[in-house]
């Protein structure tokens, strides 16, 4: 619990880290990839066709669902933006409006003596750079985390109708919008029923469901009706990407092509010997690196003796996340979503867990 001392340097830092934020979502727009999927959700949005009842092929097999696409059209026609510059502002705004709302929920709906780790990670989903990344682009899964933030908030008041049956419903369309987004949910639900169920209205939360699925029924019939070869396969269990993901992403080393950090994708080696001046490397990029790993070691170690040895006996109490709401949702994150998502057999890219949002 932050102290009456620390309440007002917290608020600061925060203030700053959301700024700082804001500025990183929103400067340089023109600084933006147009490729294939970028096209496709243009095209789609501003075309003749902007409502289709089916999404983009997955990178896994079937086509995601229909709502993914139906929020850039509602952006385009909505707002009128009629250019990928304009339609990825939109995304910016988007990423922004979901930067303050998590802010806003920490500060207003997480208790006092749960917050502080909360306001940490608002902090640093601020000036992440793989979240900056992710929220500049025409990607569906850029539109996810304003609806993350809301699923959350309704999460959080689960113990009444209007909260449970909002949760239901955003769970549902989490999925709709992303199919991880059904992963997500699923996890959460499953560890809130296995760890905290007498928390929930639960036939609030089944109504809610039950009306964000009608909506699923197209993609349903589609899958049906449209066998698709699937891309799963037991070889994608190890090694565990989504919990090497879980630490790299949240330190930022996804940006790099280092595979001991669980991805083979990202920017050139060359973006190591980052900045040159005069054509003489510096480094700084790779110094950076070294500094990070350094840091979280020093992290790591400080957990390890501070936070869990001494609750070693109490470990699969806190695994559990049963010491408050902030440890079951990071559990049912860290483990529920994480065992849904690698038991699906599916290759789990580094944008996979922008559903997650600021939890890891």
């Amino acid at each position: 619990m932050i102290g009456p001392r620390r309440q007002r340097s917290a608020m600061v830092a925060l203030a700053a880290a959301v700024l700082l934020g804001v500025i990183l979502r929103l400067i340089w727009p023109s600084d933006m990839e147009y490729k294939g999927d970028e096209m496709y959700l243009f095209h789609h949005a501003t075309g003749s066709d902007p409502f289709p009842w089916l999404g983009q092929s997955s990178g896994v097999g079937p086509r995601n669902p229909w709502m993914g696409i139906w929020v850039y059209s509602l952006m385009a026609k909505g707002l009128h933006l009629v250019t990928p510059l304009q339609l990825v502002r939109g995304v910016m705004v988007l990423n922004v409006i979901a930067l303050v709302g998590l802010a806003v929920v920490a500060l207003r709906v997480v208790p006092a003596r749960q917050r502080e780790p909360w306001l940490w990670a608002t902090a640093l989903v601020a000036v992440n750079p793989l979240a900056v990344l992710f929220s500049r682009k025409l990607w569906i899964q850029s539109v996810l985390p304003p609806f993350v933030v809301a699923t959350l908030l309704a999460w959080w008041r689960r113990r009444h109708r209007g909260g449970a049956f909002a949760w239901g419903l955003l769970g549902a369309w989490l999925g709709q919008i992303h199919m991880t987004g059904f992963f997500f949910a699923g996890g959460i639900v499953a560890w809130t029923a296995l760890f905290d169920r007498r928390s929930v209205r639960w036939r609030w939360w089944f109504a809610g469901s039950l009306v964000g699925a009608v909506t699923l029924v197209p993609w349903l019939a589609h899958l049906l009706s449209h066998p698709s070869a699937s891309k799963e396969s037991l070889s994608h269990l190890l090694p565990p990407r989504f919990w090497i993901l879980w630490i790299s992403n949240s330190l930022g080393l996804s940006l790099l092509r280092l595979p001991v950090f669980g991805s083979a994708q990202g920017f050139h080696h060359g973006l190591l010997a980052w900045p040159t001046v005069g054509g003489h490397s510096l480094h700084l990029v790779e110094i950076t690196v070294g500094v990070i790993g350094v840091v979280a070691v020093a992290i790591a170690v400080q957990a390890i003796a501070l936070g869990l040895r001494p609750r070693l006996r109490r470990l699969h109490w806190l695994v559990m996340g049963r010491g408050s709401d902030t440890g079951l949702l990071v559990s049912a994150s860290l483990l529920g979503f994480g065992v849904l998502l690698t038991a699906s057999g599916a290759v789990i890219y580094r944008h996979y867990l922008i559903v997650a949002y600021a939890l890891p």
